[in-house]
């Protein structure tokens, strides 16, 4: 599947010989601003994208004959790293493009399947313009894909693998007279994000938490510390079940990957955290408090932003 693209920044590298550390470093080193789009990975079966804001992956998404569907971020890359077959290339787009194509796998459309093979374009045009029709509608060509968006009924923009370039509600209909094998789906407002959390955000929580447990350790029994950790993780599932993505080692290490948004992440670690810090507070009594801000202060800075600590009930920890 080809999509949209406004400018490319690199293409049509074959995997097998490109270091994929390097395509992800020219996404971020491309321009000063970096740049926001998506890098495009083209295998024989599939075709996935790692969408980029300001040249950091944000969201990563896997499109077969089988359907479409959200992947974590780390698991297009890493197929890319090793895959001996495959096509990069790293595309420049609008941010509103990067919402439409996400909310055709998180939304179900409000039409589905129009084409122009079976349907006359005036009809097509009247269902939309009928209900005074705001959102898009994702065109589709054998392998390319374009999407128009629409403000009550009418006809504002189109993004096709060609370009950018503002559209009118004549231009669609004479679209549809001309494409005579055209499949179109039409959806609402797509949402202005919808972002996973990044494998560096989840590292940042893990290494958070791990520290947490070293210093409490280092002022209670390791048994104990291990104990009240396996309890917490039991008992923040019941609340947030995306806990059930980590796990804990031997050595009393936490680790894992998931698929959530940076939200769902911070809101999960806090009740996970929170319940873990209080196991400790009629052992340690005040002494906990000087722990936790031992544990957190090389992290709190970076975590202020998704709301963690107002999350956790930690805020006094940010003064």
């Amino acid at each position: 599947m080809i999509f949209p693209r406004s400018r490319a920044v690199l293409e049509n590298a074959k995997l097998s010989f490109v270091n994929f550390d390097n395509v992800l470093v020219a996404s971020k080193k491309e321009r000063a601003s970096k740049i926001s789009g998506y890098i495009s990975l083209t295998y024989p079966d599939t075709v996935e994208l790692i969408f980029l804001r300001l040249g950091e992956p944000v969201n990563a998404a896997r499109f077969s004959k089988k359907g479409r569907a959200i992947i974590p971020i780390n698991e297009a890359i890493n197929k890319a790293k090793s895959s001996h077959f495959g096509i990069a290339g790293i595309y420049e787009v609008p941010g509103e493009v990067i919402s439409m194509i996400l909310s055709t796998i998180k939304s179900k459309p409000v039409y589905k399947d129009m084409s122009t093979a079976s349907s006359k374009p005036e009809d097509i045009l009247a269902s939309l313009k009928k209900v005074k029709f705001t959102g898009f509608v994702e065109a589709r060509k054998g392998v390319e894909v374009s999407y128009i968006s629409f403000k009550e009924g009418e006809a504002a923009k189109a993004y096709s693998p060609r370009g950018v370039m503002d559209f009118s509600t004549d231009k669609f209909l004479k679209l549809l007279s001309m494409e005579k094998n055209l499949l179109l789906d039409a959806y609402e407002e797509a949402p202005e994000k919808l972002e996973q959390a990044t494998p560096a955000l989840i590292m940042l929580f893990l290494k958070m938490l791990n520290g947490m447990t070293r210093e409490f350790s280092s002022e209670t029994a390791k048994p104990l510390v291990v104990k009240f950790l396996k309890a917490s993780k039991e008992e923040a599932e019941k609340k947030c079940s995306i806990i059930k993505d980590f796990t804990i080692s031997d050595d009393m290490k936490v680790s894992g990957e998931t698929l959530t948004s940076p939200d769902e992440l911070s809101k999960s670690f806090a009740e996970w955290i929170s319940i873990f810090i209080e196991s400790f507070r009629s052992i340690l009594g005040d002494r906990t408090d000087d722990i936790i801000a031992k544990a957190i202060k090389d992290y709190r800075f970076a975590i202020k932003t998704t709301g963690f600590f107002k999350h956790a009930g930690l805020k006094k920890f940010l003064s």
